[in-house]
């Protein structure tokens, strides 16, 4: 039978479209390729916080919840972080911290927690992004303390001397193993239910984080897993209840705190477990990283329970420095540490005379009213004022362990524990900066705000301790980092 025109026009057609069709993969063949194609919006979101060569950094995308469709990213050094579709953008989970993308600011964060986690193991051998080095918006940000004169290189550098005890404990917290202390939290929630609700893993895993690849890692690092066990067989009563969890997201302030023009909404608390809403401190932990609002309101909650510290030339005296601390400045050119050490900038001068004039007034109230040390540092522990008294957000409990996890101790957060924690607490106020830019580019200089931050290492505060009276002197010789950031508005 002969073959019509019509058909072998089509059968050449046929052909050609088959030649030019692009050969596709399917789930089986390369299940990280299917994901992308199928997803447009989680590739282009990788490509924003990653660049579009994030694909040499990871090595596996899984779906893990299917409304809202939730993604685990694994990282190719075995951490990973979580992506939830939220209708108009995805929210990401990095290190337990929550990051809605709408935000340009949530963006640039949650950029910088994903840096974080790759820093972790080997580095890959990759020629990395195309183009010069790429940073967000803001920039990073720099910690400037007070640096006097006479100050010399590190060690190592030309003219170097020996590390201060001020240079070598922000060392320590500037290097602290983020991701392990937050594993930790984890461990918290894994061994509560293993003690509690021990044939329950429905339950547990519906959690968030405590995935069954969560719960291997976590009994992966045997000495912090026995530490959680231990905290939580050795505090059987305070952690009962009917759940446990991490919290993961910011919680509304009181109009009280909001009154202040304070917008800082991170919670106290870390982990519920049980009816106990627990502040974990691992190691050198920071009680508050504050800037001038936040300092504001957290001074005025401290005097609703210290009354008639308000009357005191010294509080009148310290309310005033702080109302001067500086919301938000610019250098004239380069770093705030560069002009601190020039000394030519009249505005940082005026602001860096402030910053030590602020904390000498404090180490002078703590020490002449004991009622208002507790005061304080009982509001920085809690958040009481900050998210009211019955917020999962305001903690009731402090967990406090060595960095390496061992002989955990739990401390109710009352007016015993708060004096102790007041006498050790080491106050600076310091500015906190980040590079400023302009359409994209560096311009040189430095925005600067002024912060209140205090750090101390709870897990040397021993049960004994609680029961004498402590040092009523309040150390302010320790240039310290935190990790909190500062909300201001420009």
């Amino acid at each position: 039978m002969p073959v019509s025109q019509h058909d072998i026009l089509k059968t050449i057609l046929l052909q050609e479209l088959d030649r030019m069709e692009p050969e596709t993969s399917t789930f089986e063949d390369d299940p990280m390729q299917f994901i992308l194609r199928k997803y447009v919006g989680l590739k282009k979101t990788l490509e924003y916080l990653m660049t579009p060569s994030f694909e040499e950094y990871i090595t596996g995308i899984y779906v893990v919840a299917p409304k809202p469709t939730t993604f685990k990213i694994v990282l190719h050094n075995g951490q990973f972080f979580f992506l939830q579709f939220m209708g108009k953008a995805y929210e990401a989970t990095v290190e337990g911290k929550r990051y809605y993308l709408m935000a340009i600011g949530e963006k640039e964060r949650c950029m910088v927690a994903i840096s974080r986690l790759l820093r972790f193991g080997s580095p890959l051998k990759t020629k990395g992004p195309e183009g010069a080095e790429q940073a967000p918006a803001g920039g990073p940000d720099e910690e400037a303390g007070p640096t006097p004169p006479s100050e010399k290189p590190a060690a190592g550098e030309e003219g170097g001397e020996e590390l201060t005890e001020a240079r070598i404990l922000e060392a320590i917290l500037r290097e602290a193993d983020t991701k392990r202390a937050s594993n930790f939290e984890l461990a918290l929630v894994l061994a509560w239910y293993n003690v509690f609700m021990p044939n329950d893993d429905e339950e547990m895993f519906i959690t968030g984080e405590l995935t069954p690849e969560a719960v291997k890692a976590i009994k992966a690092d045997k000495a912090m897993y026995e530490g959680a066990l231990k905290a939580i067989n050795e505090n059987k009563a305070a952690f009962r209840g009917k759940s446990a969890y991490k919290l993961q997201r910011d919680y509304n302030t009181t109009s009280f705190w909001k009154s202040f023009g304070a917008t800082d909404n991170t919670p106290k608390t870390d982990v519920m477990l049980g009816s106990a809403r627990v502040s974990v401190k691992a190691g050198n932990a920071q009680l508050l990283s504050a800037g001038k609002n936040e300092s504001e309101a957290t001074l005025a909650a401290a005097i609703k329970t210290a009354p008639g510290v308000e009357k005191l030339p010294l509080y009148k005296e310290l309310q005033n420095t702080i109302s001067q601390f500086v919301q938000v400045g610019y250098t004239k050119t380069g770093t705030v540490g560069g002009a601190l050490k020039k000394g030519k900038d009249a505005d940082i001068n005026k602001a860096e005379a402030l910053h030590k004039k602020a904390m000498e007034l404090l180490k002078q109230l703590f020490a002449s009213s004991k009622e208002f040390k507790i005061a304080f540092t009982k509001e920085a522990m809690s958040g009481r004022e900050k998210f009211g008294p019955g917020s999962p957000a305001c903690a009731t409990h402090v967990l406090s362990t060595s960095a390496n996890f061992t002989s955990p101790q739990l401390h109710k957060i009352d007016n015993n524990y708060s004096d102790k924690v007041g006498d050790q607490v080491r106050i600076q106020v310091r500015f906190k900066s980040t590079s400023e830019k302009l359409k994209g580019e560096k311009t040189g200089r430095y925005r600067y705000w002024s912060a209140l931050s205090g750090i101390i290492d709870p897990s040397k505060l021993k049960e004994e301790d609680l029961t004498e009276q402590g040092n009523t002197e309040l150390p302010i010789d320790v240039d310290v980092v935190g990790d909190q950031s500062v909300n201001f508005n420009v």
